[in-house]
């Protein structure tokens, strides 16, 4: 997974930056300010690279698309409750945790007493439904009746109790503590005490807002949260805009449709909205109740005295159906905005890129797993997570500053190192310096003019765009329009005691519906202005290739009285690899960043005229109540519609402006960047010659060379920081002891057994406790070690005994060790026993290695975040003693 590799990256970024700060330590005083501006680089690139504790994968899609019973499968885990209420359905977040419990988070005493103050002003008002539900409850409760038509005897509650009891001041968490999880009985009676807080037949799940469930389920194992979103056509607009925060911050979206269904609205929406926001590449479609669907298909040709079609069959004709569907929604999107279909490219390859999986809880409760479909959804999860887009960026940068930071120092370095090596004839030396140093100059002068008339070419062509941008504007602002008309009709048509309640004029997500319609627009009218400024990279990147004879002529000038050439060509190709490639990324991620928050024009200006409204056509009473309020419910529309346009022309304007203006600063940005860059190096060079005059003794001069040369040996992968321990394997090992205090870093694996695993052919292991993933993870890092040395041939493994799913889960993970150690032509054997508690190592060459702790010697890693996820010398350690002995023979 591109996890490991973040991890793996990170800590090397870590462990380079450690060994810079060692050679800080002996630079020379003129050089130090060189070497702590590369060392403040990668501190800077490791503060900016975090993974997420969590991989977040939120389920979304209507309500009545199977989502609870879905999530349910997924886990293969009684977790989420499928008789939720609609109107009062609470997003529920699932984490793995060794003890389960529900953690149920109730609303807060002041939120609480504000919606009973809306209630009391408006009975009906939409955001008091939780007031109104709670009041009206026994009243409700009292009109249930059986199946035979006789009313059902319920206990009335006292409201004004339950609301002292769990309401309190900032909010509350009330936890449910599972009880005998391991036990069927146990298992119901935890599900029966979260049902008390979820199901609408009781008035507690009025005061839940959140529902956070811990269980000790394989598929949250490996820090992945499942989140069971509210439907996306919920009755109460605010969840809708809390399922819309969370899509924003999720690494996965498992997006359901019910297999036959046509899309809704809210699913058109849904798909535009992430289509704008960018989530399509970690979207995967849903298809629930496919078993309906196929049951349906068969039945119909039966009837029709037809061949029943199989189930590959059923399944290819409702992909095409679905597919259709969203191709579909994306010809509304195209002909609102009128684009051209060419202009739709880029978008249906994105859409047609979604993946589509077909499911069936009812076939996964019959026993037939892989038909279900649901296995399938769990690799594609993890093939969604493996290529986290985020984390991917992450990794591309620390893997592109690692590389930057190396190529400058190898050359910083070696330079220096060939001047020491070399005797040459100061006079000559310093003469040949002055001339290159003139001829340099002329050269970047001359470049600096031809990079001006490209910058000011590059200005001219934003600059008559100017005439579209303005139409473009123009166009999104009608689009803008027919939103707010769709608005107006619904409103204008509701019953005038509807609007007397203030059930009307519901603009919440107004910004997000107009972004939504406008994107194309907006996109297509970046992508113009990113077009001049790719012609300015092409045209400088080729006025700097016309510049390579002269720049191998000063590279030949600069090879005198035996000294290298400086390489300011691979310089020059350095930098520009590096620095394009940098700038071309910056300016795509700001053209969607720009998309991504365009319903950001819509202010709270329109909030305070809402209001003001509402109160007026509130206040209209008497004959021709509903024509006056439908026509102050227009001249609302009318004003608002203003306002809205000017708003939304006002941010579109300002942002295709700094976005241009961003396009031209990066463009006038390169050329003092790659002078920078290649002075850099005849500064390095004087700088050179300067430091070998001043070398007075011989010791001196060894000092310099071994520093050189130390960090040479750097930047080939040599370590200076990070191990506390050498065992130099050359002169014959011994017995050690080692008391290592807790909190201390620089004992891995490879450095305290390493050198005595190397020449091993068998190993036996006795490792009581293999529970937990860290100890699973442990001895698997161990067990990688001794695949390094290449001379083990058998493992043998005595590991404790264990129960139920921890038993599964262990075995799974050891066999999975074995696989791989066999793919390395080691043969690895284990076993368990009930009575195992001391741990050791024994190698075939005689040595015993006694660990108090056996292999668990880290401190478990108080976040993902910490070094030494990959790289065990940064990981901290507990108190631990290991002493390793030769056993006499």
């Amino acid at each position: 997974m591109i996890i490991s590799r973040f991890f793996e990256v990170r800590d090397q970024t870590e462990r380079f930056r450690l060994d810079l700060m060692a050679l800080l330590d002996q630079e020379q005083h003129s050089y130090r300010v060189h070497l702590q501006e590369e060392i403040d680089l990668l501190k800077q690139s490791l503060d900016n690279a975090e993974a997420p504790e969590l991989f977040r994968i939120a389920v979304v899609g209507t309500f009545k698309t199977g989502k609870s019973s879905f999530v349910n499968k997924l886990a293969e885990e009684r977790l989420a409750g499928v008789e939720t209420n609609p109107e009062t359905a609470a997003i529920s977040i699932f984490r793995y945790a060794e003890q389960p419990r529900a953690e149920v988070r109730l609303i807060s005493l002041e939120d609480w007493q504000h919606m009973e103050d809306l209630y009391e002003d408006a009975p009906k008002h939409p955001e008091a439904y939780r007031v109104a539900g709670l009041r009206g409850f026994n009243e409700q409760m009292a009109q249930r009746k059986s199946r035979e038509g006789k009313p059902i005897d319920f206990d009335p509650v006292d409201v004004d109790r339950l609301i002292k009891e769990y309401l309190k001041t900032g909010g509350h968490v009330h936890v449910i503590e599972a009880q005998q999880w391991d036990t069927k009985k146990g298992k119901q009676d935890f599900r029966k005490a979260i049902r008390s807080f979820t199901s609408s037949r009781n008035p507690l799940h009025y005061f839940v807002k959140e529902l956070v469930v811990y269980a000790p389920v394989p598929l949250l194992r490996d820090h992945v949260e499942l989140i069971d979103t509210p439907g996306l056509n919920d009755t109460q607009l605010y969840r809708g805009h809390l399922t819309e925060q969370l899509l924003s911050e999720v690494d996965a979206i498992l997006f359901l449709t019910r297999s036959g269904a046509s899309f809704s609205q809210f699913d058109k929406e849904f798909l535009v909205r992430q289509l704008r926001k960018k989530r399509l590449r970690h979207l995967r479609l849903i298809v629930t109740q496919v078993d309906t669907s196929f049951e349906n298909a068969r039945r119909d040709a039966l009837e029709d005295d037809e061949t029943p079609p199989a189930f590959q069959e059923v399944r290819d004709k409702e992909e095409a159906r679905l597919r259709a569907e969203i191709r579909r929604t994306l010809d509304e999107l195209l002909d609102e905005t009128e684009l051209k279909e060419e202009e739709g490219y880029y978008y249906m390859e994105q859409l047609d890129a979604l993946k589509i999986h077909f499911t069936s809880s009812a076939w996964f409760d019959d026993g037939k797993v892989d038909e279900s479909g649901i296995p399938a959804v769990r690799e594609a999860l993890f093939e969604v997570l493996s290529e986290n887009y985020h984390i991917k960026q992450l990794v591309d940068h620390l893997e592109h500053t690692l590389a930057a930071v190396r190529g400058r120092l190898r050359s910083f370095f070696a330079e220096r190192r060939s001047v020491m090596e070399t005797e040459f004839d100061l006079a000559k030396v310093e003469s040949n310096m002055a001339q290159l140093e003139v001829h340099l100059g002329k050269l970047m002068d001359q470049f600096q003019t031809t990079m001006s008339e490209l910058k000011q070419a590059h200005d001219q062509d934003q600059h008559a765009l100017s005439d579209l941008m303005e139409a473009n504007v123009a166009r999104m602002q009608l689009l803008a329009k027919e939103v707010l008309s769709d608005y107006e009709k619904t409103d204008v048509a509701k019953h005038w005691k509807t609007r007397r309640h203030g059930y009307w004029g519901y603009l919440s997500d107004l910004g997000g519906r107009v972004a939504d319609r406008v994107f194309p627009v907006m996109e297509l009218s970046l992508k113009k202005q990113l077009k001049p400024f790719s012609d300015f990279i092409d045209l400088a990147s080729q006025s700097l290739d016309s510049l390579q004879s002269q720049i191998g002529s000063l590279e030949a000038d600069s090879a005198v009285e035996g000294l290298p050439k400086i390489e300011f060509y691979a310089t020059k190709q350095r930098f520009m690899e590096e620095y394009i490639s940098e700038l071309k990324e910056r300016v795509s991620n700001e053209k969607d960043a720009i998309i991504a928050v365009l319903e950001e024009f819509a202010t709270g200006e329109l909030k305070e005229k809402l209001t003001g409204a509402r109160d007026s056509v509130a206040d209209v009473w008497g004959t021709g109540t509903t024509m006056r309020q439908s026509n102050l419910v227009s001249n609302f529309y009318d004003d608002i519609g203003k306002s809205l346009t000017a708003a939304l022309e006002s941010f579109l304007k300002k942002r295709l402006n700094a976005f241009s203006a961003s396009l031209s600063k990066n463009a006038e940005s390169l050329f003092p960047k790659l002078r920078a860059a290649i002075e850099a190096l005849l500064s390095t060079r004087k700088q050179a010659i300067e430091e070998q005059l001043k070398l007075q003794t011989g010791e001196a001069r060894e000092r310099l060379e071994n520093y050189l040369q130390s960090g040479l040996s750097v930047l080939e992968g040599h370590h200076l920081a990070g191990e506390q321990i050498t065992i130099p394997r050359e002169a014959g090992l011994q017995e050690k002891l080692f008391n290592i205090v807790e909190g201390a870093t620089g004992y891995s694996y490879e450095a305290v057994f390493g050198p005595y695993l190397v020449s091993a052919e068998r190993i036996d292991i006795k490792e009581p406790y293999l529970r937990l993933r860290y100890q699973l993870d442990n001895f698997q890092r161990f067990c990688e070690l001794v695949s390094r040395s290449g001379a083990t041939r058998q493992i043998e493994l005595t590991t404790g005994q264990l129960e139920e799913d921890d038993k599964l889960h262990s075995d799974s993970r050891l066999e999975d060790i074995r696989r791989h150690l066999e793919l390395h032509g080691i043969e690895m054997h284990w076993k368990r026993d009930s009575s195992l508690h001391a741990r050791e190592i024994k190698t075939s060459e005689g040595w015993v290695i006694l660990s108090d702790r056996g292999l668990d010697i880290y401190k478990k890693p108080e976040s993902r975040n910490e070094f030494g996820q990959y790289d065990l010398a940064l990981r901290r350690c507990k108190q631990t003693q290991i002493h390793i002995r030769r056993i006499l023979h």
